[in-house]
């Protein structure tokens, strides 16, 4: 598809016109070594084959856009034979001057309808539902470091890639979404819930970017209602568990001990890191960078926890992490330990549990000792509001007396229904 020089239109001009058929293509004879000759169709204006000195020939259209003194351009066909006959060569040239009579060049939009190609193909990788959900995790959920990373990616993995596969987003409607949302819900309405929440988390953090126009969300309500859970485990379950804690490895009956004596939630626990704790004082002072609410949040320790953390490791060994299994990164696998806790314990004992149920088990326990709400929501770091300089340091440490009062008072309690010291059920780590 280039222009013709103007020796090629000296030769045209000099060469008899043919009709050209199968025949008379086939009987045209091969120039010299080296060379191409072009004979033309004595009906149809600018167009030919070329033959070749290897005997290729080439149906080709060549024409002008403007007035003679444009220069000639020339756009080829195809090779002869399969696809490309006399007879369709011909029809393709009479499309071609109909295009060019209208003042289109067929050059031109040829370039027009592979750069549209290019750009839909790319379009095609980029906006592919797996593709964009990994551009909206890195560049949403990580560069904001958002604490339910972990949770967004199962929701991604389990649910949403499964369902769109490489779908466009940009080509997903509301039926698509319904779609999935019904059949997540099958299995598990919370997670139906969660589908939905980072589905639209997802449209419209690309809408901000002004990747997408519009969202498929729109009009599309929370498949399920969620009720404020309630769940806390009583006496005889917190006993259950304590039963079979010494049958984990040590980090993770650690991790189920420290959640229970201290309330505190569950990543807070197991990103728990040894400078973070002052054992000679007794505090646990979580930086703003781990909590929920961003603000330090300390934690006095039970004799009972100070008796479990000081198990876990030597003196001479407390450095980096204080769970984990090796020395880079907190300890993980909690639905395996749960689901393993389960089994052991058995279902008809302690039904219905989550982990975040021991959370509102100190809370509720705390509550029928008669502890203050008051206390029992600064333990928690359920503080409302934001404090800086001088009075958010002097917040930190508010009520400190009170909060180790109250989760001294919870452990002793864990102790005596376990019926030993929380610390005798931690199996020896080897050094």
């Amino acid at each position: 598809m280039t222009s013709m020089s103007t020796s090629s239109v000296a030769a045209r001009e000099r060469r008899p016109a043919i009709r050209i058929s199968k025949k008379t293509v086939d009987a045209l004879p091969r120039p010299e070594h080296g060379k191409r000759e072009v004979h033309w169709d004595e009906n149809v204006k600018g167009f030919g084959v070329e033959v070749t000195s290897s005997g290729r020939r080439t149906y080709v259209l060549h024409y002008r856009m403007g007035g003679r003194s444009a220069p000639s351009r020339r756009y080829t066909i195809g090779a002869h034979g399969s696809p490309w006959t006399a007879e369709t060569a011909r029809s393709r040239a009479l499309d071609l001057l109909a295009m060019i009579r209208t003042g289109t060049d067929p050059l031109a939009h040829i370039r027009l309808v592979r750069d549209a190609g290019a750009r839909e193909e790319e379009a095609d990788r980029t906006l592919a539902f797996g593709a964009y959900a990994d551009r909206f995790i890195q560049r949403h959920v990580v560069a904001n470091d958002l604490r339910s990373r972990k949770d967004i990616e199962q929701t991604f993995d389990r649910d949403l890639r499964p369902w769109f596969k490489d779908k466009r987003v940009d080509r997903i409607t509301k039926q698509d979404v319904k779609a999935m949302l019904a059949h997540v819900g099958e299995r598990s309405q919370p997670a139906a819930n969660k589908a939905y929440k980072w589905l639209s988390r997802l449209f419209t953090w690309g809408i901000d970017k002004d990747v997408l126009e519009t969202s498929p969300m729109a009009g599309v309500k929370k498949p399920f209602k969620e009720g404020k859970r309630q769940r806390f485990l009583r006496r005889p379950e917190i006993r259950a568990l304590c039963s079979v804690l010494p049958q984990l490895i040590p980090q993770f009956c650690a991790l189920y001990l420290l959640l229970l004596l201290t309330g505190q939630r569950l990543r807070e626990v197991a990103g728990m890191h040894w400078s973070e704790i002052d054992l000679e004082t007794g505090d646990w002072l979580i930086p703003g960078s781990r909590t929920k609410n961003k603000t330090p949040h300390l934690v006095p320790l039970s004799r009972q926890v100070r008796a479990v953390l000081e198990a876990l490791a030597p003196p001479e060994r407390r450095t980096g992490l204080v769970l984990t299994t090796n020395g880079r990164s907190p300890i993980s696998g909690f639905s395996k330990a749960k689901a393993r806790m389960d089994g052991m314990i058995g279902a008809s004992i302690v039904e219905g549990w989550v982990v975040h149920d021991l959370r509102r088990t100190f809370s509720t326990m705390c509550a029928e000792l008669r502890i203050p709400l008051e206390h029992v929501e600064a333990t928690l770091n359920h503080i409302s509001g934001s404090l800086g300089g001088v009075a958010g340091i002097y917040n930190v440490y508010r009520y400190r007396a009170e909060k180790l009062k109250a989760l001294q008072r919870w452990a002793d309690q864990v102790e005596r229904l376990a019926g030993r010291p929380p610390a005798a059920l931690l199996s020896t780590i080897d050094a």
